[in-house]
């Protein structure tokens, strides 16, 4: 019972501070998070016009006959081979934009936990950090991967262990390993509560995909009423992405206070 009350407190508080930051500098929040967005947006429609123009290049030139002779022969459409292309120019795209604006974002946050102010200079990192940066969360997503093909449970204690690494990189100035070893070690013993807070962010946003559902809602509340609640899904499930994200930069600096 007592470690049920220590998550249930230890929730509350997070999600009560999470929540009254976001409501005493709501706009500036909202900014931060509709920037973060807008690097995927970008990197989406970049991917789009290299695709479409590719795609006229190549039916316009001289090369075109050649190149569908060989998809012909090798059976795949020069259509596809451009879409193949283009996911991975997207790919590449969003993992550079990711890695050097949003990756700030991080440090924005933590940033506010410290100061009480949200300094949008941070969001922008060196090409030395950004570079770091990029090589702790390329590791993090393969350990995480390759954990949730170990029968998921593996996959799930490496997220559960090591949610903390870019926090470190930009508070401590660690190292990649580094990172890792100060997640390990600010999360020893907080397993079940990091555990009971990702399990109900994954919930939240779970219910907010439900609303967004129109197939599912149409037949309980008709067309217009799927409209509606598609739309107040959409909404919560952007105030879901900012406090989660609030949220999870309050709860380093609580485990990891910073040195005065």
């Amino acid at each position: 019972m007592s470690e049920f009350v220590c998550i249930k407190d230890f929730l509350f508080e997070v999600i009560c501070a999470s929540s009254k930051a976001i409501a005493d500098k709501f706009f500036p929040f909202l900014g931060l998070l509709f920037f973060r967005l807008s690097v995927v947006f970008f990197a989406f429609l970049v991917t789009i016009v290299f695709f479409i123009f590719s795609l006229i290049e190549i039916r316009t030139s001289s090369f075109a006959s050649s190149l569908a002779t060989y998809m012909q022969q090798t059976k795949m459409a020069y259509v596809s081979y451009l879409f193949i292309l283009a996911i991975f120019f997207f790919l590449a795209l969003w993992l550079y934009l990711n890695t050097r604006f949003v990756g700030g974002y991080a440090r924005v946050l933590l940033g506010y936990w410290d100061t009480g102010k949200l300094s949008f200079n941070l969001i922008f990192l060196s090409h030395r950090l950004a570079w770091r940066v990029l090589g702790a969360f390329v590791l993090y997503v393969l350990m995480a991967v390759i954990g949730m093909a170990l029968f998921i449970v593996p996959g799930i204690y490496v997220m559960i262990r090591f949610p903390f690494f870019i926090y470190a990189i930009f508070d401590k100035n660690a190292s990649i390993i580094e990172s890792f070893r100060i997640s390990w070690q600010l999360t020893k013993g907080y397993s079940g509560i990091l555990f009971a807070f990702g399990s109900m962010q994954v919930l939240l946003f779970g219910v907010a995909q439900f609303f967004m559902k129109k197939s599912l809602l149409v037949p309980l509340v008709g067309q217009f009423g799927a409209y509606v609640l598609g739309f107040i899904g959409a909404i919560f499930y952007l105030l879901m992405i900012l406090l989660t994200n609030v949220a999870w930069a309050y709860v380093y600096r609580k485990l990891s206070p910073k040195a005065v």
